[in-house]
């Protein structure tokens, strides 16, 4: 019964996703006399992106027949990745900035950063523990897994509507806004901080590692934040914070790998 409830509720979470995504009629709205151009723009762009995606599913899925993980689960996550936590972080961003604009309280750019950061990633977190209770799976390499394909289809969700964004309103600025900030920073974006949170959420619930587990959670919520607060005059923080979580993430991976190959 609660097995048929979830699934329920996940389906009309992707339901809604899809309608919000689209349905929005701002997503790549082409004007008479640029039409020519936005096109071109969109395409150019989308092959970019899919430059660093394809790439990235093929190596989690390398991964995944290297850990004998179930094929079923990186396309079930990057779906529910790109379809349900982003348009509800949405939500929560925009009901969150009205609540404290009313408020008066003065909110800076650090403050917000973080806001996104958590509710973000705890939301990308739910989605992955979500699927995988559905799926029956709760080993640490498939935390890993379900993580990295939830991060990697909520980046890509985010890339879109940033492009859409740009196509509409600023289309000379779509191509240098797509190779500047979402290629630059693609190697340690979502896919990554979900990735190591959901092994955080493993080592507490699971393993049991209380410590070890709170300072993943902490370290890619804070990595998260930090970029977003500092990523156009910060680029040296960006890139030691960003070099530390990849470290995290690789001292992950090479742990499941020996515990998986070795058996």
């Amino acid at each position: 019964m609660k097995k048929s409830i979830s699934l329920y509720l996940i389906f009309a979470f992707l339901i809604t996703g899809m309608l919000e995504e689209f349905s929005n009629d701002e997503v790549f709205t082409l004007s008479s006399k640029q039409a020519s151009l936005q096109v071109s723009l969109v395409f150019l762009c989308l092959g970019l992106l899919l430059c660093y995606t394809i790439p990235f599913a093929l190596g989690i899925k390398y991964i995944s027949k290297r850990w004998q993980v179930t094929a079923k689960l990186l396309p079930l996550s990057f779906v529910c990745g790109y379809f349900i936590p982003g348009w509800i972080a949405g939500e929560c961003n925009d009901a969150t900035d009205q609540l404290l604009k009313h408020s008066g309280v003065l909110v800076t750019n650090i403050a917000s950063s973080l806001e996104t950061g958590v509710v973000e990633e705890m939301l990308k977190v739910l989605v992955v523990i979500w699927l995988l209770s559905l799926l029956g799976l709760r080993l640490k390499k498939h935390f890993m897994i379900a993580g990295m394909g939830v991060g990697l289809g909520f980046q890509f969700c985010e890339d879109i509507d940033y492009l859409a964004g740009f196509i509409d309103h600023h289309p000379l600025h779509a191509l240098k806004y797509t190779l500047a900030d979402r290629l630059s920073g693609c190697l340690v974006s979502h896919m990554i901080y979900s990735g190591v949170m959901a092994i955080g959420v493993y080592e507490i619930f699971y393993a049991h590692h209380y410590k070890r587990g709170i300072f993943y959670v902490l370290t890619a919520i804070l990595s998260h934040a930090l970029y977003d607060a500092i990523a156009d005059y910060g680029a040296l923080f960006i890139v030691l914070s960003g070099a530390f979580l990849l470290l995290i993430w690789y001292q992950s991976y090479q742990e499941i790998d020996q515990a998986v190959t070795t058996h």
